[in-house]
């Protein structure tokens, strides 16, 4: 409710909305479960998006938490289709993730890094980060105009709009990860927006990830033989990017691995199931 936005910007803020704002809409753009966006305007006349924290969200993700690791005892105990991983590492990376995700700080660092990755690059808008307005518990940017790809009417689009939009957006991730080695890891589509000026923009900047040179060169040794088809290269190359499993298995895996190739490469994205490929 406003009541509790207003609590926390003023808190966080040493200022009452009105003191801080021209303008501050009370009913928000955008809303998940750590927080809500809100649009507003400065003193100076610009328009910008702050992200303003739920008073219960660190309450409710450490008892969230609490309910992951018990499924991860069960999950390591009890499934051997996943002897692959150890469930409790994979809680721990996520718990370390969310709680990063609690304060505001680490996010408006990695905006700034995206934003002077993309500087040079006329296709992509990274929001600048308001440092005056930003606190642990709130987050200013500035204001993007467009419209999220969650939201494009796709079947109104030309073909060849359409197609360049898709491009655009892997080749944005792929210099991320291959390029820059740090990318923007919550690439969903209401993340995403296509600009008024037809660029592409990007917020939420909460989780990204961070590759080492090493790593780059090991990815992209095996998106290269994964474009082959060389599929015995690709069990070597997931162990050295740490997929788990026992190497008196690795046989099986290659085996595994060559039934899904000979099952889905080269098809068509539109005659694959994606939920049914992620089970196998």
């Amino acid at each position: 409710p406003f009541e509790q936005v207003r609590e926390v910007v003023e808190a966080e803020l040493g200022l009452t909305v009105e003191q801080a704002f021209v303008q501050f809409d009370e009913i928000p753009i955008a809303s998940a479960s750590i927080g809500q966006v809100h649009r507003a305007v400065l003193p100076d006349g610009r328009e910008v998006a702050m992200k303003v924290q739920r008073p219960a969200a660190a309450r409710q993700i450490e008892a969230d938490l609490g309910l992951l690791y018990q499924a991860a005892k069960l999950l390591r105990e009890r499934v051997r289709a996943l002897e692959f991983m150890d469930p409790r590492e994979l809680v721990d990376e996520f718990a370390r993730s969310i709680r990063l995700e609690l304060d505001y700080g680490p996010e408006a660092r990695n905006a700034d890094a995206f934003y002077r990755n993309f500087a040079a690059d006329p296709r992509v808008v990274v929001p600048r980060v308001i440092r005056t307005y930003s606190t642990g518990r709130v987050l200013t940017l500035e204001f993007l105009h467009g419209t999220k790809v969650s939201e494009l009417d796709v079947d109104r689009l030309p073909a060849d709009e359409r197609r360049s939009i898709a491009y655009r957006m892997a080749d944005t991730w792929m210099t991320m990860v291959f390029r820059h080695g740090f990318f923007h890891s919550d690439p969903h589509p209401a993340n995403i927006f296509v600009l008024e000026t037809g660029e592409l923009g990007l917020v939420d900047f909460g989780q990204a990830g961070k590759l080492t040179e090493e790593d780059m060169a090991k990815l992209t040794r095996l998106f290269v033989d994964a474009a082959r088809e060389n599929v015995d290269a690709i069990p070597r190359h997931l162990r050295e990017l740490g997929v788990r499993y026992a190497p008196e298995r690795e046989q099986e895996f290659r085996a595994e691995i060559q039934i899904m190739f000979d099952r889905y490469y080269g098809s068509r994205l539109s005659d694959i199931d994606p939920m049914q490929v992620i089970r196998e």
